[in-house]
């Protein structure tokens, strides 16, 4: 079971609900934006036993912070996933894929491997949210091909370990 929101861990419950879960022998998962996750917080996320946090990155720093619209995010989101290695919590890196973040994804996959992620999932920016007022982020058809590419090369580099949204579709060369 994924908790997920907006941001599931403003919810005064979500550790009730991540025991609960965890007590019927199901998996809990989080989705976070990283935001408020300090060194207390990692470690009442393990004790409450959700078992991945799956964090928002959206690009290198200047990219990141302006996708989330707030010039902390990007280094709270590292501090995020530092702090939930060190309790051993598997941190993933969610990406969704845009025309502002699309030429980064090489950087992404060093700097990711670097903080020793688990997995780093890309999937499609969708027109939804922040993004559903900005459409000329939204990637072309044409686009595709080439984040297959990239997929299929990050995948054979094995620096990180590369999930791939079903939004990308199945029908590349590869």
């Amino acid at each position: 079971m994924i908790l997920s929101g907006g941001e599931a861990l403003l919810r005064e419950d979500w550790e009730q609900i991540a025991r609960c879960v965890a007590g019927l022998g199901m998996k809990a998962s989080l989705i976070s934006n990283g935001f408020v996750i300090d060194a207390p917080l990692a470690g009442r996320i393990k004790e409450a036993g959700i078992c991945r946090v799956a964090l928002s990155f959206d690009g290198m720093e200047d990219t990141h912070n302006t996708v989330r619209d707030n010039r902390d995010s990007f280094r709270r989101v590292c501090r995020a996933a530092r702090f939930l290695k060190d309790q051993e919590v598997p941190a993933n890196f969610v990406t969704h894929v845009n025309r502002i973040n699309l030429e980064q994804l090489p950087a992404m996959e060093v700097f990711i491997e670097s903080l020793k992620v688990d997995v780093w999932r890309l999937q499609l920016g969708a027109p939804v949210g922040r993004l559903g007022k900005h459409p000329e982020l939204i990637i072309d058809p044409e686009q595709l091909p080439s984040i297959a590419d990239f997929i299929v090369q990050a995948k054979k580099r094995a620096r990180v370990v590369v999930s791939v949204g079903d939004n990308i579709g199945y029908f590349a060369h590869h």
